[in-house]
């Protein structure tokens, strides 16, 4: 048996225990949060540098560097748009990509990109309405909610099932192997 059987079997039995599989389930949640929030900052700063033509526009990191925000000296309508629109487009093409992995991992990839690019998308909207609000910061917190709701809406209608049989750990998908 060689070191990649080995890992396949480990992973076989970790993938057994229900620990494991919302551990995975959560973990993916929150790395595809990271990269969304990196890639909505990165729709900002592209829109600052290559429309707007702000060239004092800069990516600012947080004291532990994970997160960050943009910063820009011009704002139009499309750079508080572009951030949650990039982001949404670049989620959307990635969960592309994954419809076409094996079914039995899908299911962590598949609802941390549905959610994030959703939740993008909304927030991205409306985002783009507060620019013209007086009160940014509540327009922005509303979005955030309307985001969550539609996005709790959204996840139990489409992956409801699909999540209580991956928690349980049946996946449907027959993975014995022909030992013949």
């Amino acid at each position: 048996m060689n070191i990649l059987d080995r890992l396949e079997r480990g992973g076989e039995r970790l993938y057994s225990k229900f620990w494991y599989r919302v551990l995975i389930l959560f973990g993916m949640i929150l790395i595809v949060g990271w990269i969304s929030l990196w890639a909505h900052e990165f729709g900002h700063y592209w829109w600052a540098r290559n429309i707007l033509h702000d060239d004092s526009a800069y990516i600012e990191f947080s004291s532990n560097g994970l997160m960050g925000w943009t910063v820009v000296s011009e704002r139009s309508f499309g750079l508080y748009l572009a951030g949650g629109l990039f982001s949404s487009i670049v989620l959307f093409v990635l969960w592309l990509f994954v419809a076409s992995f094996p079914h039995k991992m899908t299911l962590p990839v598949d609802m941390s990109l549905f959610i994030w690019t959703v939740y993008q998308f909304v927030y991205g909207i409306f985002e783009g309405v507060a620019y013209w609000s007086s009160d940014y910061h509540s327009v922005v917190k509303t979005g955030q909610l309307v985001g969550a709701v539609v996005i709790a809406y959204l996840v139990l209608g489409v992956y409801f099932d699909r999540l209580v049989a991956y928690i349980r750990g049946d996946t449907g998908v027959d993975n014995k192997r022909n030992t013949k």
